[in-house]
């Protein structure tokens, strides 16, 4: 039961685990507020007057019995009016009006696995990860890297364009990661702290990513085969760690044999062939087509053909009995991580919930959607009987925002936002990740390339420095922003770097002079006025070198690392799943995806990052209060974020300092005389070092 300035409410479920899901609410008003006239309900909009049913010897109270359909969240709040007066009540007070992010939640029917709440999660790119057991073997459209410490192939391979002219294939260079290694390696992910793994596609593809599925039944032999999932799972869960797994249900690879572009899979019966080398292939209806009987192919790859989410032979082989997903289970996996969960149909995410629950009641369905999932109209989370949760996009960009650009206002709202609409559940399993394989390296993002980082300016002669600072001045920077470009402290993005190298142009420097420029400065990829951080212009993409050599400078690199920590520092203390992407903990870069996605250097590690990781995670694995903990945002400025964690028996208190220098900090008169139980950097009294942050125990 809550207490709210002396006023108790409660739900009860009159019938428990049925699917009526009828509620006593029970309501307790203390009579010293006056003559109460009548009290409600406020739920999802809808006021249900309650029932004045007795009293004690302080309080009256009020009864009523509501029916309620599953749901991951309804939003509510009491109302009652004493002495003619409207009052409201919610979880924190009693009040005259409430905003949006004030009412209390319940989740009906709903809830995500507890193992799942608050994990220390380790993201694969098995590919890339760890190689143990035999060499690989050649196979068509495929080429091996002699030397794992070799540097990944961007853009058309062209070990392969020679076999195979005309024919763009990118992503085919192997490095042999497999679920072996993994296996190998599960010392080194226990030393982090992980309670689950996620890896990335490993059912046999096209290409080195998985994302092309060629066979759904059968682990991808550069991968290992499916007795090595079997007994990593084993394993794992000897360790107490879970694994879930990526599954791509949108789209198929067209090498698939479902498809079968090149005729890899024909057989006799042309029933058992693909579509596109059979008329009569049972696999016809598995796909999507336009109005023209055409296959579509996801985002127009044509490499990529669409599913068909919702045809009976979809729902069969994906989730019946005897299905995919049943397949997957019976070598022990605990969940799924649902690939481009948007492109899915809501009876199709529902299918899966099926599918998943039959095999696993306490397994875990993790979507990818990059946006607020309660928002979009969409049952992603909303009916309960879908998703439990999905990879936290909204609060790494806001996150990347504050602690690269000083700038809280998107980190602010994500994090109202969150706890205003999601269930509890859900924010105890959301995704808080380092980076992903679909975005640039958490240290390459919080990183800066400086204008001047190599100090070439003053070694200019004075006609070529004047130029340069006449067309700053007149692309609009003032005299103090000129002078931090120059000095080397700031960035200049990439379309005002191309603006400038125009106004060069127009005052007469081109030829060798204007490549002198280029060599010399520099110009950062990313900008803060971009819809997400992590993006990058469109031409940038498409400087496949560029990417491929993008690496910050050994000065930039440990700029980088500081504030790097203090990101973590937040994502150690803050609700949800930690998540770290392979590779992260030990400090490495990479610009965009493909680059982002190297072989992890085993011999190259950034040991003092990889012991502060660790630390994290047994600071994880210490404090298990933390799993379920509520959260209180206390402070948030360009400058500082505090916040609490609590329980009914725990309370902690965290601040991180997001400046370079000293930081005094308010520290709550409850907490002056608490344990720190974790510090970045050093901590004297309440000041803070820079990027520094502590955690106090009540």
């Amino acid at each position: 039961m809550d207490r709210v300035d002396n006023v108790h409410f409660n739900f009860r479920d009159l019938h428990k685990n049925s699917i009526d899901n009828e509620f006593l609410v029970h309501l307790e008003i203390p009579m010293s507020v006056g003559w109460i006239d009548s009290s409600f309900l406020v739920i999802d909009g809808n006021t249900i007057p309650l029932t004045y049913v007795d009293n004690n010897e302080t309080s009256a109270i009020f009864e009523g019995v509501i029916s309620l359909k599953q749901r991951a969240v309804y939003q509510y709040y009491f109302e009652y009016y004493a002495d003619g007066k409207r009052h409201i009540i919610n979880n924190h007070n009693t009040k005259d009006t409430i905003n949006y992010d004030e009412k209390n939640k319940l989740s009906v029917m709903f809830d995500a696995p507890e193992w799942a709440k608050g994990a220390m999660m380790y993201h694969i790119f098995v590919d890339r990860f760890y190689h143990a057991g035999e060499e690989l073997k050649e196979m068509p459209r495929r080429v091996i890297h002699k030397d794992w410490d070799e540097d990944v192939v961007l853009g058309v391979n062209p070990d392969v364009e020679k076999k195979y002219p005309g024919e763009e294939i990118w992503n085919v260079d192997f490095f042999g990661g497999n679920l072996k290694g993994i296996e190998e390696k599960l010392d080194y992910l226990e030393s982090l702290g992980i309670t689950l793994l996620y890896l990335s596609p490993i059912m046999k593809s096209q290409s080195n990513h998985r994302y092309d599925t060629a066979d759904y039944e059968s682990v991808d032999p550069y991968a290992g085969c499916n007795e090595d999932l079997k007994n990593l799972c084993e394993a794992a869960h000897k360790r107490g760690m879970k694994v879930i797994i990526d599954a791509v249900f949108n789209h198929v690879g067209d090498e698939s044999k479902y498809f079968d572009r090149y005729g890899d899979y024909v057989g006799p019966n042309p029933k058992e062939n693909g579509i596109y080398q059979s008329g009569v292939s049972k696999y016809h209806d598995f796909f999507n087509y336009n109005e023209h009987g055409k296959n579509t192919f996801w985002w127009n790859f044509p490499t990529l053909p669409e599913l068909n989410s919702d045809s009976n032979f979809w729902r069969e082989y994906i989730c019946g009995e005897g299905g995919v997903i049943d397949k997957w289970f019976a070598l022990g996996i605990d969940g799924l991580r649902l690939d481009v969960a948007d492109n899915l149909s809501d009876p199709a995410l529902e299918e899966i919930h099926k599918a998943v629950i039959r095999n696993k009641e306490d397994g875990f369905i993790l979507g990818e959607v990059w946006d607020n999932p309660m928002r979009n109209g969409r049952i992603y989370i909303s009916s309960g009987k879908s998703m439990h949760s999905v990879m936290n996009y909204p609060l790494v960009d806001g996150l990347v925002r504050y602690f690269k650009y000083k700038d809280p206002r998107k980190l602010e709202y994500t994090i109202r936002d969150t706890f205003a609409e999601y269930p509890k559940c859900t924010i105890d399993t959301l995704m808080n990740f380092t980076s992903t394989h679909d975005i640039s390296r958490a240290i390459t993002l919080l990183g800066k390339r400086k204008f001047d980082g190599k100090g070439e300016f003053s070694k200019l002669e004075d006609y070529f420095k004047h130029k340069i600072y006449e067309s700053l001045w007149e692309l609009g920077f003032n005299q103090d922003a000129i002078v931090s470009l120059l000095t080397g402290k700031s960035e200049i993005n990439y379309y005002t770097y191309c603006s400038l190298i125009n106004k060069l142009q127009e005052k007469g420097i081109y030829g060798d002079a204007l490549e002198h420029f280029k060599n010399s400065f520099s110009y950062t990829p990313f900008d803060p006025d971009q819809g997400w951080a992590k993006d990058l212009p469109d031409d940038v993409k498409k400087n496949l070198e560029f990417t491929k050599n993008y690496k910050l400078t050994p000065e930039e690199y440990l700029e980088a690392k500081k504030v790097y920590e203090a990101y973590l520092f937040f994502l150690a203390a803050y609700p949800g799943i930690f998540s770290i992407f392979y590779g992260d903990e030990v400090g490495m870069q990479g610009l965009n995806n493909l680059a982002n996605r190297r072989s992890f250097p085993w011999n190259n590690i950034d040991k003092e990052l990889l012991s502060y990781v660790q630390t994290l995670g047994q600071f994880r694995k210490k404090y298990p209060f933390l799993r379920k903990a509520d959260f209180r945002l206390l402070e948030l400025t360009p400058e500082v974020v505090t916040f609490e964690r609590m329980d009914d028996k725990n309370k902690m208190f965290i601040a991180v300092n997001n400046t370079d220098s000293d930081k005094e900090i308010y520290l709550p008169s409850e907490y002056r005389d608490g344990e720190k139980v974790l510090t970045l950097k050093r901590v004297k009294n309440n000041c803070l070092s820079s990027y520094g942050g502590v955690i106090i125990k009540k």
